[in-house]
């Protein structure tokens, strides 16, 4: 019998996987391969399965308590499950089998699916999203189920082509598989590539100039409402649109891809619409602590765990 204990797990963006014990640990040391870099990591159970995504929305499933642990640099993904030729790992997923997330695809096609559907015993995996020729999966985003009714709550997406969308998320399906409802109608040669969920009122995109130069403009999502598989409006910009984010503390709903239901940080680092149950959510995490007498050490992992999460999702969001 497994122990239940907390485990953190990280996954390299040439695939490589490790875990580590416990929870909130300060990853800024953590090295990696010559060339290799952090793509996610992810906090979970000993006794929760671990779902891998790949790019071509097929999902595998491992025991986390199998994942080796330790300080090296792990193993390569491909070693544990059986990747399809061609195929990358997306995203790490963990948490109880009713977790909804939000499935994208780079063809402007989603829908909801709950981690249970996703979860399988064959090495091989199982197909959950369908994509066509060319399409990639883009990295899940877990949302609450309260969010699925919740008429505040907006899916904001961004095309290559910038155009901008939002709408409700009430106006998608849940569904175990397939490819999804029409997110955003795409223009030929385009594809989507950012993705929010998020209660809040603004968000910002960040765009680069031709010459590397970063600029960040603050929109409403008001103005960029619309129905459900629209082109969007299009954004007056120059340069290449890098990410939409939301304005700190701001954090989406649905920044979830590297937590789960166990997780401390599922309220305190996460967007809440009332700064009185972001701090309610940190108390409960662990860290009334630092707001009572924060010494620099703890300041400076809040700060580094705060950019690290924002980071890694806020890149491909």
């Amino acid at each position: 019998t497994t122990a239940d204990e907390p485990i953190t797990l990280i996954l390299s963006e040439k695939g490589w996987i490790r875990s580590r014990a416990g929870h909130n640990l300060d990853l800024s040391q953590t090295a990696f391969k010559e060339g290799d870099r952090l793509k996610q990591t992810l906090e979970g159970r000993t006794v929760l399965p671990v779902v891998i995504l790949d790019s071509l929305g097929r999902t595998y499933t491992l025991d986390a308590a199998e994942i080796p642990g330790g300080r090296g640099d792990g193993v390569p993904v491909s070693s544990l499950i059986e990747l399809q030729n061609g195929t990358k790992p997306v995203a790490m997923l963990t948490g109880q089998p009713e977790q909804p997330y939000l499935l994208s695809g780079s063809g402007g096609y989603g829908f909801i699916a709950k981690l249970g559907d996703m979860v399988g015993r064959v090495k091989a995996g199982k197909v959950v999203m369908t994509v066509d020729s060319g399409e990639t999966v883009l990295p899940p985003i877990a949302v609450y189920a309260s969010s699925l009714i919740n008429p505040d709550c907006k899916i904001v997406l961004a095309s290559s082509d910038h155009r901008l969308l939002a709408f409700s998320i009430g106006e998608l399906k849940v569904m175990p598989k397939g490819r999804g409802l029409q997110l955003m109608s795409l223009t030929d040669g385009a594809s989507l590539e950012h993705v929010l969920v998020t209660t809040a009122a603004e968000f910002i995109v960040e765009t680069v100039g031709k010459r590397g130069a970063a600029h960040q403009e603050k929109l409403r999502i008001c103005d960029i409402e619309g129905k459900r598989g629209k082109k969007g409006k299009v954004l007056d910009v120059s340069g290449r649109l890098k990410t939409c984010l939301l304005p700190e503390p701001m954090l989406s709903d649905g920044l979830r891809t590297a937590l789960n239901d166990n997780s401390c940080e599922m309220g305190g680092i996460f967007c809440y619409t009332q700064r009185q149950v972001y701090l309610l959510m940190t108390i409960w995490g662990g860290f009334l602590i630092i707001l009572i007498s924060p010494p620099r050490h703890h300041l400076r992992f809040l700060h580094h765990r705060h950019r690290q999460i924002s980071e890694m999702h806020t890149r491909r969001v």
